[in-house]
């Protein structure tokens, strides 16, 4: 559904690109500026009438200005991006166009080099290419924050400078350059200081709640790693619940799953004694939620044999062979796939003796 939607934006957009566009200069009172523009979608955070408020600003620029086509470019890039982390190939292939259409025209352009070198690096993955556009920049004295926040992003993770920058960066005024140092400080810390990610976290949300940000996805971010790194389900769960409350979105499903599957996980081999009822009931939402998730149908079975075995359940025990056969065809690495067919297979063999 959201791609349909994504389509349809993208659709309406180059509609309105095609349209005649407005010289600036005959528009003194213009209704925002091509940084306002910007601004506008590096807050995007789900909300689309920022689209909206964005392309407004096309009809007081330039059809020539090669700002135009930059903002043509970041307003595709923004619209086409995926919640499956990945661009629509017609939104990239759109806007890659456009910026280089803004480079024939300004090659030496500092917001040219500098939209360009963020373009490659995030969108397109192409370091080489951001890295021209970046030593571009760096011969300019002016705007010197935004070139050195440029560079921290494109620094390979380890790298002593890349973290040295972004601790600088966390304590900017400017919106954009906190929030993204913070995100890359999560990163660097992610596997080593638990602690510091989880303040870099805080600081995301007070950071967005002064800027009057749309926080839904950074409420469910921050739900993630308390789910995965920290397994404090309950705090998550309460992240999770604010996220919703914001914006509504697929992801928050997905994670949704993931706590109910780990606290599935817990009462199957983590109390004493084991609570396979439970476990039952929390993963049998989990597959709901996500039809493909890594290890919840492995768990159901192990919980489904225990459960039956104990109460003498024909109907568990059937339901345990069901489920280790889904598993079995999903993740078939997964676990003791083997193993827990035989032990349900000998179950049934008696029942049906």
């Amino acid at each position: 559904m959201k791609t349909i939607i994504n389509i349809f934006l993208i659709s309406c957009f180059l509609f309105c690109c095609s349209q005649t566009l407005v010289n600036a200069a005959k528009n003194p009172g213009s209704k925002c500026s091509f940084t306002e523009a910007m601004t506008l979608l590096e807050k995007y955070r789900g909300d689309s009438d920022i689209f909206r408020q964005s392309s407004e600003c096309l009809e007081d620029m330039a059809p020539g200005d090669p700002l135009t086509y930059l903002l043509k470019g970041r307003l595709l890039v923004k619209i086409g991006f995926s919640k499956k982390g990945k661009f629509l190939s017609n939104a990239l292939t759109k806007a890659k166009k456009y910026y280089e259409q803004a480079i024939d025209l300004a090659p030496d352009n500092y917001e040219v080099n500098y939209y360009c070198a963020l373009f490659y690096a995030k969108a397109i993955k192409n370091k080489k290419k951001a890295a021209k556009h970046l030593a571009k920049i760096f011969k300019s004295p002016l705007n010197r924050e935004r070139t050195l926040y440029l560079k921290m992003l494109l620094l390979p993770d380890g790298n002593l400078e890349k973290e040295n920058l972004a601790h600088h960066f966390s304590e900017s005024p400017v919106f954009i350059h906190k929030h993204n140092a913070l995100e890359i400080l999560t990163e660097i810390y992610l596997q080593i200081d638990h602690n510091l990610v989880d303040i870099a976290y805080k600081e995301i949300l007070k950071n967005n709640k002064k800027y009057d940000v749309n926080m839904a996805w950074d409420y469910m971010n921050y739900a993630i790693f308390l789910t995965y790194q920290k397994w404090e389900l309950d705090k998550a769960a309460e992240m999770l619940d604010i996220s919703r409350s914001i914006m509504r979105f697929g992801m928050q499903d997905r994670t949704e799953a993931e706590i109910l599957y780990r606290r599935g996980y817990q009462y199957i081999w983590q109390t004493n004694p084991r609570e396979y009822k439970k476990a039952i009931a929390l993963l049998e939402k989990t597959i709901k939620l996500n039809r493909r998730h890594h290890g919840a149908y492995y768990h159901l079975a192990v919980a489904c044999y225990y459960q039956g075995m104990a109460k003498g359940s024909e109907e568990l025990i059937y339901k345990a062979k069901k489920y280790i056969k889904i598993q079995m065809k999903l993740n078939p690495s997964y676990g003791e796939n083997e193993k827990y067919l035989a032990m349900i297979n000998k179950a049934i063999t008696k029942i049906e003796k």
